[in-house]
């Protein structure tokens, strides 16, 4: 990817994103009492936001240390502060493109410009990903036998979408896992896509299977290093089991924050990990509005009526909103740097 179409991708993702954000918010909002709704978030307990709000950076600080072991694995040995931009990178490309498309591209982009050839980054990152896969979708699992009831209760048919979201992300997991560990299914697979490309006349379909089957047997190559590696594969799942329970605990703080006691941090990890699975294959940026709606469906038995939106705001803002702003400020800080070092070094 070169830097016009990296910028190309940026614009068209931030218009996207900006379109679905406004629409959200709309829908959500139109009903509300805007000066209520402030008047209860000015409410809050501050001490559980700032909790929350940590519980977000060790998210963020989980997926800098798996990218980090992943890449060791072959061989690269980056500090934290690259992999933390790598993450970043992940979480803001992830939020604003539809079902999180453009996250690992752009992870790539960046490894590339440090020197990281794109087979050992796209298998660090699908390392990373099967992981993360593997611990949310038992979470949901989980979560979905522990309060099926509580949930059927409240959403109704709603629950055959909860069903379909996780099961499209195990589908996910299997073809991550096939493609890191079976070489005869994942040929398979190619040649079933390759074949489906030919069916639809694509022109330069010789040079997209040269290519696809290039990566295959590089990723076969490198799927070699793990099974010498089971030690850093255990480390990366008891991280990303750290990281997804930091992550799906931020409703939990927000509940206390608003002086509630009665549900317990299992319940909501629960109801969140369950929504999360659910929406995150959407095919919208960052699942949004029907992650909004969900956390109204599901935690509209934990939160009072009152305090509902005011939640919700605040859930999604601490997870997802001040996040982006914060990982974009960031990134578009480095690329600035860059550009000027770049600029320097031409003089």
């Amino acid at each position: 990817m070169n830097k016009q179409s990296k910028c190309k991708q940026m614009l068209k993702g931030g218009v996207v994103f900006i379109c679905v954000l406004a629409l959200t918010w709309f829908i959500l909002l139109r009903n509300e009492n805007i000066v209520e709704l402030l008047n209860v978030i000015r409410r809050v307990k501050l001490p559980y936001i700032f909790i929350a709000l940590a519980c977000m950076g060790l998210f963020v600080l989980g997926e800098a240390w798996n990218i980090k072991r992943c890449l060791g694995i072959f061989g690269y040995h980056k500090n934290i502060f690259q992999t933390i931009k790598y993450a970043l990178v992940g979480f803001f490309f992830s939020s604003i493109t539809p079902s999180a498309t453009g996250g690992q591209p752009m992870q790539i982009y960046y490894m590339q410009k440090d020197k990281v050839s794109i087979s050992h980054s796209s298998l660090a990152l699908l390392i990373e990903l099967s992981s993360f896969q593997v611990v949310s979708i038992t979470f949901a699992c989980i979560g979905l036998i522990g309060q099926y009831n509580h949930m059927t209760q409240y959403i109704g048919g709603l629950r055959y979408l909860i069903l379909l979201g996780v099961f499209m992300n195990f589908m996910i997991l299997v073809i991550v896992l096939i493609f890191i560990f079976s070489k005869r299914l994942s040929t398979v697979l190619v040649n079933g896509v390759v074949a489906l490309i030919r069916l639809c006349r694509y022109k330069k379909v010789e040079q997209l299977e040269e290519k696809l089957y290039s990566h295959l047997q590089e990723y076969q190559e490198s799927a070699t290093h793990l099974k010498n590696k089971k030690g850093i594969v255990l480390q990366i799942l008891l991280t990303t089991l750290l990281q997804v329970a930091a992550l799906h605990s931020i409703p939990y703080w927000i509940y206390l924050s608003f002086g509630l006691e009665q549900y317990s941090l299992w319940t909501i990890l629960a109801l969140q990990s369950v929504l999360y699975v659910s929406v995150s294959a959407f095919p919208v940026p960052g699942a949004m509005g029907v992650s909004e709606s969900g956390f109204v469906l599901l935690y509209q038995s934990l939160f009072p009526a009152h305090l509902l939106s005011g939640a919700m705001l605040l859930s999604r803002g601490v997870s997802f909103y001040i996040a982006i702003v914060i990982s974009g400020l960031i990134i578009f800080g480095y690329s600035l740097v860059k550009s000027r070092d770049y600029s320097l070094k031409k003089l």
